[in-house]
């Protein structure tokens, strides 16, 4: 098929322009591979970054990262909390903006956009709708039923009244696309369920996937040197935000019980100072901060289980988020305190993890400690694991699929961009206005 122009919208995720020798998510795997397959990629970010809480340039830009593939920055206003009115404000400034610029640019063929925020696909929704541009909602979390999973005890029935806008904006959303993906076919049913109709044939679940990133030798020996006292040691590693939606307590049980199993934490948030806190005096509980990739890597290479510690909440039970994937590609077992979801009947019909309850933090260390001492069983979980990930998380596997997908529904409202008729012919680049 000629190749089509495609708008990634994707405001929080990291991208080349934090990073360009960083691994990619989801969106950066995305847009690698459309590349691959000849497509041109426009995508839109805020000019903010949510998980460095600084932003990315000095003034918004466009950025050629290399031919075929631009990143646009949006104006924002920032926020240092990951829960504040700031973050809402910054959100809705940032939907507003994107949606001034986007009126003067020449449409896209189709537009994939992340979910959240509410703000950017609802505004999707209306520019695809006024322009008859197919529109793709890929759901990563739950807003904004999360608003009052996340509420005090007692609170969440009037945080959920108070959310009635934002409820109204999620079915605006998520009703003007003409496809829904997610990390888990519960989540897609959730968001057809705003958008209030049934599964279609653009409808699909698509896991989340990783790519090992390239380490060069360099790197890699910086990152041997930074982990070498740990080697050899019984590893427990967590990786990513240190915040409201994981529950430390557990494990700092678990850290008192197991004094010769060391629980590394790699990575920062809101909650760090808390959980630290929490470990003074244990010399068995290390948190390194957020670390570069190579260092990342090394950490899942000599590790030895992968702890995935939600609250319980919905958001985490329907869905499966890139935490568990990366230490699935790493062969590491995967030890989580959710109950049920697509996540944990995979690890136990595979033998490739264990479960563990929130409400009993003595179970993670009883679970740790009866795999470690299984020696045998341990090795056959770590070949289980990757097993699990080539089944159902291989990039090629879910890419492959996504890209057939957008493929597919860049003709669903019946336009199928006249590519060869663009300026006279198909390979011209898109012009860009002041």
């Amino acid at each position: 098929m000629a190749p089509l122009r495609i708008w990634l919208l994707q405001t929080w995720e990291p991208n080349p322009l934090d990073d360009p020798t960083a691994r990619p998510w989801r969106t950066g795997m995305l847009a690698q591979r459309l590349l691959a397959k000849g497509h041109k990629v426009e995508w839109w970010c805020s000019n903010f970054s949510h998980t460095r809480k600084a932003f990315r340039q000095n003034q918004p830009d466009i950025t050629e990262i290399e031919p075929g593939f631009t990143i646009r920055t949006v104006p924002a206003l920032g926020y240092q909390r990951h829960v504040s009115r700031a973050r809402l404000r910054d959100h809705r400034f940032v939907a507003a903006q994107w949606r001034s610029r986007a009126e003067r640019e020449e449409a896209p063929d189709i537009i994939v956009a992340s979910y959240p925020t509410i703000e950017l696909c609802e505004n999707a929704a209306l520019f695809s709708r006024e322009h008859n541009v197919p529109l793709l909602i890929d759901i990563r979390d739950q807003y904004p039923d999360l608003y009052w999973e996340n509420a005090p005890f007692g609170l969440s029935r009037i945080v959920r009244a108070f959310c009635a806008g934002a409820r109204n904006q999620a079915s605006r959303a998520l009703s003007g696309a003409v496809g829904i993906t997610a990390n888990g076919p519960e989540v897609v049913d959730w968001g057809l369920a705003y958008a209030g109709r049934v599964r279609g044939p653009l409808d699909r679940s698509l896991y989340m996937s990783y790519d090992p990133p390239p380490v060069s030798d360099t790197d890699r020996e910086r990152a041997i040197k930074f982990w070498r006292e740990y080697e050899g040691k019984a590893i427990v590693a967590y990786t990513g935000m240190i915040g409201q939606t994981i529950e430390v307590g557990p494990i700092m049980h678990a850290v008192a019980s197991l004094p010769d199993v060391q629980f590394v934490f790699a990575g920062g948030g809101d909650g760090l100072k808390q959980a630290q806190a929490w470990a003074q005096g244990f010399s068995n509980v290390h948190f390194t901060g957020w670390l570069q990739t190579p260092e990342i890597e090394r950490l899942l290479e000599i590790a030895t289980i992968g702890i995935v510690p939600y609250r319980d909440r919905a958001n985490f039970e329907k869905g499966i988020t890139n935490k568990p994937v990366e230490y699935l590609a790493h062969s590491l077992p995967v030890v989580t305190s959710l109950q049920r979801g697509p996540l944990v009947n995979m690890l136990l019909q595979a033998d490739a993890g264990r479960s563990y309850r929130n409400a009993e933090p003595a179970t993670l260390a009883k679970v740790i400690s009866e795999m470690l001492n299984d020696s045998e069983g341990l090795g056959l979980m770590r070949k289980n694991a990757r097993g699990v990930f080539d089944e159902n998380f291989h990039p090629g596997k879910v890419f492959g699929e996504w890209i057939d997908l957008i493929e597919q529904a860049a003709g669903a409202v019946g336009l199928r961009s006249k590519l060869d008729d663009r300026d006279g012919s198909a390979n011209k680049e898109p012009k860009h206005h002041a």
